[in-house]
């Protein structure tokens, strides 16, 4: 993948090279990303010394074309660098540590790196990071030194107990005018405890889940549900516009736990109703796949049926978000509610069906798989 293609095409013809010249450079850019196994960013393309290093790489691979056209293609990478570095490409110079590389945390990072932030990267796993660190990254050994000469930390781990854990090492980074982000699924509670510890320790805290699964976090296209202080949201919006396109701060500290909340909700109750509705109509002996099609037309239509649904049909339960995960966030609901006295029988029943999943092992696979539970109870396995 080349990081701003259309920008370096652009680029390239302005030096009024031929369409074929400028085709062959991307296409030659693509192969040297494919032989070094990287991507082609700003960051890794920044000067001669760069290209001559990747020169060194690929030459003993012998791609199609001379090693000087690969060059010449290199080169002209940096020089558009150059030039487009400040005025085009984003807004360098802000500098982000970021903790938690996993399914999610792994390609938000890349596309903080893509909009050209300088990013510092923890994970507790070494080999977690190395995508990042060849894709032009800092690496850090712990939370407290991805926090310290940063402006913004962002965290994106399991659970609360670890949201806790890596943000008292960041509060002791003691670095002046921190703002912290974790962008996990944790209660609305643990959120706001979070928040007033960092606020003893004079950092500023968001919380700010995220929704649209591995594909959005790949794509930069999530949704993002903030919660915390205007001045906060205000200074983290600028990262917020590399990851999501959706971006809505809720409110204060934990509002945006409450959003989530609501969207695992939403989430979990349609993709137990979409596989409840495949389950009956193959009871009924009847084609699930022109049931889907006769649904999407009316105002059964949702993203869900569209998506998730073609998914269930495909068999593709490859685990965007896990089961396990959907389970946690449930039960985040299920004990919110309680917290507060609140009835929510869809709720309770859908987070049961999650319970079981975990339960009978499908707990790696995706949310999705609820479908394989409920054909294994109704005897259509």
């Amino acid at each position: 993948m080349i990081f701003f293609e259309k920008e370096y095409r652009e680029f390239i013809q302005r030096q009024s090279l031929g369409a074929d010249t400028v085709d062959s450079y991307v296409s030659y850019l693509k192969s040297v990303s494919r032989i070094i196994d990287q991507d082609i960013t700003p960051q890794l393309l920044r000067s001669e010394r760069d290209v001559e290093r990747i020169r060194a790489q690929i030459e003993d691979k012998r791609p199609a074309g001379s090693i000087a056209n690969f060059r010449s293609a290199m080169r002209q990478y940096v020089a558009f660098v150059e030039e487009f570095d400040q005025p085009r490409l984003g807004k360098r110079g802000m500098k982000i540590g970021f903790i938690g590389l996993g399914i999610m945390g792994r390609p938000m990072a890349l596309n903080l790196l893509k909009g050209c932030h300088e990013v510092t990267v923890w994970a507790r796993r070494a080999e977690s990071m190395r995508p990042l660190l060849d894709a032009g990254a800092k690496g850090a050994s712990s939370p407290t030194e991805a926090a310290r000469g940063n402006e913004l930390v962002i965290s994106m781990v399991a659970d609360a107990p670890d949201v806790a854990e890596v943000m008292r090492g960041v509060a002791s980074a003691e670095q002046a005018g921190l703002v912290a982000v974790d962008m996990s699924t944790i209660a609305p509670a643990a959120a706001r405890r979070i928040g007033e510890k960092l606020a003893a320790a004079g950092v500023d805290f968001m919380d700010a889940p995220v929704s649209g699964g591995e594909v959005g976090a790949i794509a930069g296209t999530l949704s993002i549900m903030a919660g915390g202080t205007e001045a906060a949201f205000a200074k983290a919006k600028p990262a917020f516009e590399c990851m999501g396109k959706n971006i809505v701060h809720v409110g204060a500290s934990g509002a945006g736990q409450v959003a989530k909340a609501a969207n695992q909700i939403l989430t979990g109750m349609g993709v137990l109703a979409v596989a409840e509705a495949f389950a009956f109509a193959a009871k009924n002996g009847v084609d699930r796949s022109r049931v889907r099609e006769a649904l999407l037309g009316g105002f059964a239509y949702s993203k869900i049926l569209e998506n998730h649904g073609q998914r269930m049909l495909d068999r593709n339960f490859k685990p965007g978000f896990k089961s396990w995960m959907h389970e946690k966030d449930l039960n985040i609901v299920m004990q919110t509610a309680h917290e507060l006295g609140l009835c929510l029988p869809g709720s309770a029943a859908t987070a049961q069906m999650f319970n079981a999943m975990v339960g009978s092992g499908l707990g790696e696979e995706d949310s999705i798989a609820v479908l394989k539970l409920l054909e294994r109870l109704s005897g259509q396995e």
